[in-house]
């Protein structure tokens, strides 16, 4: 077995997945890698598949067909790649609408609190050190992904509520228009009752 292959075989060993983690998770979530260096996606790819379905590419066009024929819960990209870097690549990811929702996770090798923070002023969700261990990595993504669908179903209650509300607000409507047509019949009958009585 290669360097690699015993890295990858020895990183997914140390990444345990608690038995209640992943029956919560109903679907695997999608993770999106990009590197424009094989090895780097393997290993990437071969911690995170123990818990997430993990699709990968080096490609820049490859990674928008992906991305946008199955748009990912999380994208973890490398910051030095060619032709584009990570956060040019970040920056083009967030303006495509079905997109821009999807947190985009930078690894690299600048670990320096001005670097981080330069990465999230420029709109990556999250930046992580190449010398993440395994368990952290999961765990990083794990916790993306559960915000993530909290978010999702924070916008889809949020939606509903706006629903429900535009049908009660229609419904009270017709309430008043059913009242005030009730209260005029009642009206022409008093008078009716009147005139007869």
């Amino acid at each position: 077995m290669s360097s690699l292959g015993t890295s990858v075989s020895a990183a997914r060993e140390s990444v345990s997945v608690p038995d209640a983690t992943r029956a919560s998770m109903a679907s695997r979530a999608r993770v999106l890698i990009i590197d424009d260096q094989p090895m780097a996606r393997a290993w990437a790819r071969g911690i995170l598949e123990t818990e997430f379905e993990c699709r990968e590419t080096g490609s820049v066009q490859e990674f928008f067909e992906l991305a946008l024929s199955e748009p990912p819960d999380v994208i973890l990209a490398d910051l030095e790649m060619v032709p584009l870097n990570g956060l040019q690549l970040c920056r083009l990811t967030k303006a495509k609408p079905a997109l821009a929702a999807v947190p985009f996770l930078l690894l690299t090798a600048h670990e320096s609190v001005t670097d981080k923070l330069s990465s999230l002023a420029d709109g990556a969700d999250d930046h992580l050190a190449k010398s993440i261990t395994p368990r952290e990595l999961v765990g990083r993504v794990r916790a993306t992904v559960k915000l993530r669908r909290a978010l999702l179903r924070a916008a889809d209650l949020e939606a509903l509520v706006e629903q429900r509300t535009s049908e009660l607000r229609a419904l009270s409507e017709r309430l008043r228009s059913e009242m005030k047509r009730s209260e005029h019949l009642e009206s022409e009958l008093r008078l009716a009752q009147k005139l007869t009585g």
